[in-house]
């Protein structure tokens, strides 16, 4: 729903603490929500950010969702720090709110426990989810290695378990990630190519479920997979960034293969052929982020 957010978690896996605010437009959102909706169905859809909550046209995106049919869960997952705040006709257009929680002041056990009791009273669903750990994703140089780039796609859990593709001003990506990328590292002055064209697909050109499928069966590394650890990098403790290096990143003078977490590629390794059972879903306009967790099913219809 948001490109920004009100926390600034180190490692966040969509760059949010580095974004400038940007929010999703209700027409570009339905544009391409429009196009999705006739070649493929949905399990869940999922609005995330940034922080959805901060997208004041929350209720009217779930109200496309719900609309087009192309889904039969909507969900949005929020780091919960906005959650008095929010109306109730937001948390009532929702199935499910999922809620990650974060070591974090500003959500408490009682705030928790007030939610909990409003979406039973609104007849959502709610999920809370503790979380005080991150992993490491982002490498400043390019990994040397195109055996250690492959080998870290194909152990993304992101692209190929929790199926996290994404839809951003009319292209559609494996993840979220190649919107971001470029953008990241131009704040540490590295010169990369654009990976918003060059690593997703048109929504609005023909022979959409033709791409989809190739883009979905992919077996070769994107351009910003050289750039990313994927979900084995080692992990470091949830913490928030301070101003000054949400204005200027940090460049890290670690080797990229020390920030592996070698335990993890492992056991990955071993469960390479992953379920095909649902992908996730980010539609945002400009510079945000909406996202949807569905069941893979195309139509040529």
């Amino acid at each position: 729903m948001t490109e920004h957010c009100n926390y600034g978690c180190n490692e966040c896996s969509h760059f949010s603490p580095y974004m400038r605010r940007g929010e999703s437009s209700v027409e570009s959102f339905e544009r391409d929500l429009s196009a999705l909706a006739r070649v493929l169905t949905v399990y869940r859809f999922r609005f995330v950010g940034g922080e959805p909550l901060l997208n004041k046209q929350l209720v009217e995106h779930v109200r496309l969702v719900r609309e087009s049919g192309i889904a039969d869960e909507i969900q949005a997952c929020t780091n919960g720090a906005l959650l008095d705040r929010t109306p109730d006709e937001a948390i009532a257009a929702l199935d499910t709110l999922t809620i990650s929680w974060y070591p974090d002041p500003r959500v408490d056990q009682s705030l928790i426990d007030r939610t909990i009791e409003r979406c039973r009273r609104l007849n959502t669903k709610v999920g809370v989810l503790k979380i005080d750990k991150f992993r490491r994703m982002q490498v400043v140089r390019p990994f040397e290695s195109s055996r250690l780039v492959q080998e870290i796609f194909d152990t993304c859990e992101i692209a190929h378990l929790w199926y996290c593709q994404t839809f951003y001003e009319g292209r559609f990506y494996l993840c979220s990630r190649p919107i971001f990328t470029s953008r990241f590292l131009g704040k540490l002055d590295e010169n990369v190519e654009d990976f918003r064209e060059t690593d997703g697909i048109a929504l609005h050109e023909p022979n959409l479920v033709d791409r989809l499928e190739a883009l979905l069966h992919r077996k070769e590394p994107l351009g910003s997979c050289r750039y990313c650890l994927g979900t084995v990098g080692k992990e470091v403790p949830w913490r928030q960034l301070s101003p000054s290096e949400r204005k200027h990143p940090v460049r890290y003078n670690d080797k990229n293969d020390e920030l592996i977490d070698q335990h993890k590629m492992r056991r990955l390794r071993i469960k390479r052929h992953f379920p095909l059972r649902s992908m996730l879903l980010m539609a945002p306009e400009s510079l945000s982020g909406l996202a949807a967790r569905f069941s893979r099913s195309l139509s040529r219809d």
